[in-house]
């Protein structure tokens, strides 16, 4: 290998093209910063010429609420409602980034998991979808919640096996 000097620049071969990432996954809440990940996200892409995959988790339906401590009765159409407007929150999320993303004039691709477990379901979601690159808000629980629980972001970037993205 050979090692540049200080302030000399590297040169490529005229045919010789750099790949960085072709596949980028952006989950997004909704938030304004998780929003502001998605447009940064959307200026990557589009800068590298790749794909861009958005992501919303929805949290799955419950009967307990162990913080509050007590059981809800089973009812269906509680349930029913609970993923209908679960369901339409996320579609909304999503298409305003789908939206951004094609004014861009960038590829993009949309995905939903409902589950309790946010950073599982956003890792599951890069293999899937074989992205090579996360790129996430730096935000998260507040207070003693995130102190017990940690945050989602931190939780990815200790688990991924991909690089991770931070956008503060």
């Amino acid at each position: 290998r050979r090692r540049l000097n200080p302030g000399q620049r590297a040169q490529c071969l005229p045919d010789m093209e750099i790949i960085m990432f072709k596949h980028i996954l952006v989950p997004t809440d909704g938030s304004a910063l998780s929003k502001d990940a998605v447009d940064k996200a959307i200026r990557l892409a589009k800068a590298l010429d790749a794909k861009l995959t958005v992501f919303h988790a929805t949290p799955e339906y419950k009967q307990a609420f162990e913080s509050e401590g007590y059981i809800m009765p089973r009812i269906p159409a509680l349930q029913q409602r609970f993923e209908e407007e679960a369901a339409a929150h996320a579609n909304t999320i999503l298409d305003e980034a789908k939206h951004a993303a094609a004014k861009a004039g960038v590829t993009c691709f949309s995905a939903v998991a409902c589950g309790d477990v946010p950073y599982r379901l956003i890792l599951a979601q890069a293999d899937k979808s074989h992205c090579d690159v996360i790129v996430m808000a730096s935000h998260g629980r507040r207070g003693l919640d995130a102190l017990l629980l940690g945050s989602e972001t931190q939780k990815v970037l200790t688990h991924s096996k991909i690089p991770v993205l931070v956008c503060r």
